[in-house]
């Protein structure tokens, strides 16, 4: 099973987890310098999720959050928070602060194995699945994104350089550290160019709002604002509350699900 939560009375038990239900767009928050000049409220909105990586929370408040490194490189809060979050599998007896978290609310734990063919995270659809592995959370975020049932998805903050700085929060890195970032990055870029071309196979559109990051040169470039444009345009807008008992009969239909 891809997903498990530790419920209150019968321990780890599988999740399916809005599987082919996400009909938004979504905006996908890495932890690249430019993620300061995007507010929370900037990706708020109907027609909209908002999915962050690592320490893009707190400055991002999402919809859903990945991390898969011990929950001591993330801000401590993150754990009890009511929105969904989704750690590595073999980690649910981590602890944050000498706190346990396996049984906090809205917290699962994925199945993560290395592909063979990276082009199953389009095919293989079923309940019963492993999500991609490749040493990194955006890899993983992508493939559960699309699983899912994502369409759209908004890459935002996604540097991937370490030209200005690794992170929109200044957190301090050593030489060694800086260098892996650097491996990391371009490993993630190779990968995104992939992605984005194999996407399209599939009907699913990977588009950059991140400024001046390489993942420019092989996909479209839109700002935040003409995204959330784009997002949420065709909605519905307006029109007349009624009450129950005077909705036009052009409005109603079925009481019973078909």
């Amino acid at each position: 099973m891809a997903l498990w939560k530790n419920t209150r009375t019968l321990g780890f038990q599988p999740e399916p987890l809005l599987h082919d239900s996400l009909t938004q767009d979504v905006f996908l928050c890495g932890c690249g310098p430019s993620l300061k000049n995007v507010q929370s409220s900037d990706l708020r909105g109907a027609g909209l999720f908002v999915a962050a990586l690592n320490n893009a929370y707190p400055h991002i408040t999402p919809d859903i959050w990945f991390g898969m490194d011990d929950p001591h490189c993330y801000s401590r809060q993150i754990f009890w928070e009511p929105f969904i979050k989704i750690m590595r599998g073999g980690y649910q007896n981590r602890t944050c602060e000498g706190r346990e978290i396996s049984k906090n609310y809205n917290l699962f734990y994925a199945d993560c194995v290395k592909f063979d063919n990276h082009e199953d995270i389009f095919t293989v659809n079923s309940n019963n699945i492993n999500f991609i592995w490749k040493n990194n959370v955006f890899a993983i975020a992508i493939h559960v994104l699309i699983w899912m049932g994502a369409k759209r998805i908004y890459l935002v903050g996604c540097d991937l350089s370490n030209k200005k700085s690794s992170y929109h929060h200044q957190q301090q890195l050593s030489d060694d550290h800086t260098d892996y970032n650097a491996r990391l990055y371009k490993e993630i870029i190779r990968w995104t160019e992939w992605l984005h071309k194999t996407a399209k196979k599939y009907d699913i559109e990977i588009i950059s709002c991140t400024p001046e990051s390489p993942i420019n040169e092989f996909m479209p470039y839109m700002t935040v604002e003409n995204a959330k444009i784009a997002s949420s345009g065709g909605l519905p807008k307006g029109g007349e509350l009624y009450h129950t008992r005077d909705i036009p009969a052009y409005y109603k239909g079925s009481l019973s699900p078909k």
